[in-house]
């Protein structure tokens, strides 16, 4: 059976810090179409599929010629992804936020590259913050700990103040983006949210034992639509880029 990897964004309306972020407003269009214009510039995907439980997001969607399914609640998008795996016809997905509406093109491509050395492993990408201290501080970055075979051993979001990072590790923030197969969907979703999961509110801790992670550092950050300030920087960047 060919390798085919298909970008899947989960979109869900009624996120908990900022509800409906993904129809708001950013250069004249709603944010969820410009994380799927991010993934259909990288042309690397075999299909590109958008999964929601918001009717309003699912109409914009398909009037702009992506595909799009609704689905059922989820507690997050590797869960929405894991439940509708029949939907996507690719063997391995890519897992693109739909609140990462400026996730750079160059950095999708490598990751997409670089998923496809480590197929059997869930990957996720990380990057080396300038202010690692401000980082550390918002909870609003998940912060992901590697060892010196580049696995994954643990995410959190904020640390005890005494904490002291064990000299073979690296520290990294991680971006909105997983790679995994199917096989390893179709056991995630059979499984219960764990109380790690929730606490962190973060998916891969649902089991960490259940498969390798696999992480990849870049050094091009992004910046995704977490609280209602995060659109003014992404504006703010949009402008710098565009030259106004």
């Amino acid at each position: 059976m060919p390798i085919t990897v298909a970008c899947v964004v989960p979109a869900r309306y009624a996120s908990t810090r900022y509800p409906g972020k993904l129809l708001e407003a950013l250069d004249g269009k709603p944010v969820i179409l410009h994380t799927l214009g991010q993934a259909r510039k990288a042309s690397c995907f075999d299909e590109i599929v958008c999964l929601t439980d918001s009717e309003d997001i699912a109409k914009i969607v398909s009037r702009n010629h992506y595909d799009v399914y609704m689905t059922s609640p989820a507690a997050n998008g590797t869960e929405r992804i894991a439940h509708n795996l029949e939907l996507i016809k690719s063997s391995h997905i890519i897992n693109l936020q739909g609140d990462e509406p400026i996730f750079p093109v160059a950095s999708l491509i490598d990751f997409y590259q670089n998923f496809k050395k480590y197929l059997d492993d869930v990957c996720v990408l990380l990057y080396n913050p300038e202010d690692k201290q401000k980082a550390m501080n918002n909870p609003n970055r998940m912060k992901t700990l590697v060892n010196r075979q580049s696995q994954v051993v643990g995410f959190r979001r904020r640390f005890e103040k005494d904490f002291v990072m064990p000299s073979d590790f690296k520290l990294g923030i991680q971006m909105g983006i997983y790679g995994y197969s199917k096989s390893f969907l179709a056991k995630y979703g059979k499984l219960p949210s764990s109380e790690r999961e929730r606490e962190e509110s973060h998916e891969l801790l649902r089991d960490l034992t259940l498969n390798t992670v696999r992480a990849f550092f870049t050094d091009t950050s992004s910046l995704s639509v977490d609280v209602p300030e995060d659109l003014v920087r992404i504006r703010r960047r949009l402008g710098s880029l565009s030259g106004t």
